[in-house]
């Protein structure tokens, strides 16, 4: 870079910042699409007491009303990823 030349990233040569980025953003898809299959409960269900701790039946525990934050989470990342995608 001393040389004055311009700097020039090769056609073959990825940044790694873009390699995590891509993989990250793959993972979230894959989450968003197998939703229904990953998701151990129907997010607006109540399917326990209001604020379980996080246990073997609820992996993060459950909100003030009883439902799944896990499911919670897996139905909200497939939702922010269509709107991601519709921005």
């Amino acid at each position: 870079m001393t040389d004055g030349q311009p700097s020039v990233q090769r056609p073959g040569r990825r940044s790694p910042l873009l390699v995590v980025g891509l993989t990250v953003l793959a993972e979230l898809a894959m989450v968003a699409a197998l939703a229904p299959v990953l998701s151990p409960y129907d997010p607006r269900e109540l399917t326990g007491d209001s604020l379980e701790r996080p246990s073997g039946r609820h992996l993060l525990g459950t909100n003030d009303v009883g439902q799944d934050i896990l499911s919670q989470v897996i139905w909200g990342t497939r939702a922010s990823l269509v709107v991601a995608v519709g921005a």
